[in-house]
C-alpha cells in the first residue's frame, strides 16, 4: 500500500546540491540517435549490481555490464565517471547495450595496425559476400572477439546463430571454436572490423518465418543459455527470449534457472527476417505483479519516496512495494533542489504501465496551503 501523507507536509530541500536548470545547463554534445558501432562518451548515472546505466543524452541510456571493465576500473568505477563506450545493439525504445571493447586489429605480436592489403580483404569479403573462418578468442556480455589471422573483430550478441550457440550453457566453452563468418562492416579509419556468424537471409528462411504469428503461443526447446538471452530451436527456426522478456522480477542472472533441452511455452513478439529469426516473450505470459501493486495509487495521491537518482531526464524515486517513480524534468521548476537518498513527499501524476513506473509532480504548497502541480 503507498503511504499517504498529510498535505500539511511540506517539500524538503537542501541547500548543497546543484538545482535542476543548473544540472540541465550542464548537459554534454551528445548524437540524439544510436547506431551499432557507434563509439559514444557518456555519463554514469547509476550502478546497480552489475549494470553500469550510463547517461548517453538520447531518449533512452545505455547498459554496460560491469564485469567487462578491468577489475581497478571495477573497483574505481562511480557516479558521475565518464566512459567512452562502443555500442553493440540499440532496441525498439532507444536504449543501447554498451561494451568497452572495440574490434580491434592487430598485426602479429605486437597489435600494431594492419596494413591497407589486409583490410582490402576484408571489403572484398564483405562486397562479395564471401565467407572467411575465425577462431573465437575472448566472450563478452556485449558478444564475442574473433581471429581472421592475424586480424581481431567483433561479432556482437546480434549477429550469433543458432549453429555457433546451439548446446552451450556458458559462453567460455565457444572460447577456441572455429565458427564461419560474413563480414558486414569494415571501416580502416576507425579500426573497426564487425562479423556475423549468420548467413544472409534467404527466401527459405523468410518462408519459415511466415509460419509464425505475432502474439500467438509456440512451443520450443531451449537449444543455448547464454548472459544475452536464451535462444530456443522451433523445428529449424531460430528463437531468442531476451533477459528482460524471461521474467517480471529483476533477477542478476535471469537465464539461471533454464536448462539446454529444456521445452517452453512463449509469446511470439516480432519476426526478423535481416536475423532470420523470432523474438519471443516468456514473462508476456506470466502475470504483470506491476498491475496489482499501481491499484495502491491514484492520481493526485501524495505518497513518500527517497530520491535514488538525479538525471538531465529528471528524478527517480523508490517508492513503496519496489515501485519506481519518475519526476520528469520539465515538472522541476529552477529553484527546487534533490539529493540521492533524500526522503520527501510527491503527488502521483499518472501511471506508465508500460515502463513500470509511476510518473510523480513535485509536492508543494502554497503560503495558503493549496496544492499545484
Amino acid at each position: 500500500m503507498s503511504k499517504k501523507v498529510n498535505n500539511s507536509d511540506s517539500q524538503t530541500t537542501t541547500q548543497k546540491h546543484s538545482t535542476m536548470a543548473e544540472l540541465m545547463a550542464s548537459a554534454y554534445s551528445k548524437p540524439q540517435t544510436l547506431n551499432r558501432g557507434d563509439e559514444v562518451t557518456g555519463v554514469v548515472v547509476s550502478i546497480v549490481n552489475n549494470d553500469v546505466i550510463v547517461d548517453l543524452g538520447t531518449k533512452a541510456e545505455g547498459v554496460l555490464n560491469k564485469k567487462e571493465l578491468s577489475q581497478d576500473q571495477q573497483e574505481s568505477l562511480k557516479i558521475g565517471d565518464r566512459l567512452t563506450v562502443y555500442v553493440v545493439s540499440v532496441d525498439e525504445t532507444g536504449q543501447a547495450v554498451l561494451t568497452p571493447l572495440k574490434a580491434t586489429i592487430i598485426a602479429g605480436k605486437d597489435r600494431k595496425g594492419v596494413s591497407t592489403n589486409r583490410w582490402q580483404k576484408f571489403i572484398v569479403a564483405r562486397e562479395r559476400k564471401i565467407q572467411l573462418q575465425g577462431q573465437i578468442v575472448e566472450v563478452n556480455k556485449g558478444g564475442l572477439l574473433v581471429e581472421v589471422g592475424e586480424v581481431r573483430g567483433f561479432i556482437p550478441s546480434s549477429h550469433i546463430g543458432l549453429d555457433v550457440l546451439e548446446g552451450i550453457s556458458d559462453l567460455g566453452e565457444l572460447i577456441g571454436k572455429e565458427v564461419k563468418l560474413m563480414t558486414i562492416e569494415v571501416e580502416p579509419s576507425s579500426n573497426r572490423l564487425i562479423f556475423s556468424t549468420r548467413p544472409p537471409s534467404s527466401s527459405i528462411t523468410k518462408e519459415a518465418l511466415s509460419r509464425f504469428e505475432v502474439g500467438k503461443k509456440v512451443q520450443g526447446k531451449i537449444a543455448g543459455v547464454v548472459p544475452f538471452g536464451l535462444f530456443l530451436n522451433m523445428d529449424g527456426v531460430e528463437g531468442v527470449i531476451f533477459p528482460q522478456e524471461i521474467s517480471w522480477e529483476e533477477k542478476d542472472n535471469p537465464t539461471a534457472d533454464f536448462q539446454v533441452g529444456q521445452d517452453v511455452e512463449v509469446k511470439v513478439l516480432g519476426k526478423d527476417e535481416t536475423l532470420g529469426r523470432v523474438t519471443l516473450s516468456l514473462r508476456q505470459l506470466q502475470k504483470d505483479p506491476f498491475e496489482e501493486k499501481a491499484k495502491d495509487f491514484q492520481q493526485d495521491d501524495v505518497v513518500a519516496g527517497t530520491v535514488t537518482e538525479v538525471t538531465q531526464n529528471g528524478i527517480n524515486v523508490s517508492l513503496e512495494d519496489g515501485i519506481d517513480g519518475l519526476v520528469p524534468a520539465d515538472k522541476i521548476s529552477p529553484e527546487l533542489k534533490y539529493e540521492i537518498g533524500q526522503n520527501t513527499n510527491f503527488l502521483v501524476d499518472s501511471i506508465d504501465k508500460r515502463n513500470h513506473r509511476i510518473t510523480l509532480a513535485p509536492f508543494l504548497t502554497s503560503t495558503k496551503g493549496l496544492l499545484y502541480r
